[in-house]
């Protein structure tokens, strides 16, 4: 298995990061475009498709047809 897919998704979603501070607290704002990208990727190293909502979601719905 290769992890290239995922790295990519990973530093898609670190270069279009913004991050505020101020003296009482620090905000890191992700477009959510980029996370759920990244949360696909790290599902398809690290999730089995058994315990993935999100493929037996899709899964379902394609045995559906």
């Amino acid at each position: 298995m290769t992890f290239n897919n995922l790295k990519t998704s990973w530093q898609k979603l670190v270069q279009n990061t913004t991050y505020t501070a101020d003296q009482y607290s620090q905000t890191v704002e992700v477009p959510l475009s980029f996370f759920e990208d990244f949360q696909k990727e790290f599902n398809v190293c690290f999730i089995e498709p058994d315990e993935d909502t999100e493929f037996l979601s899709w899964q379902d719905g394609w045995h559906d047809e």
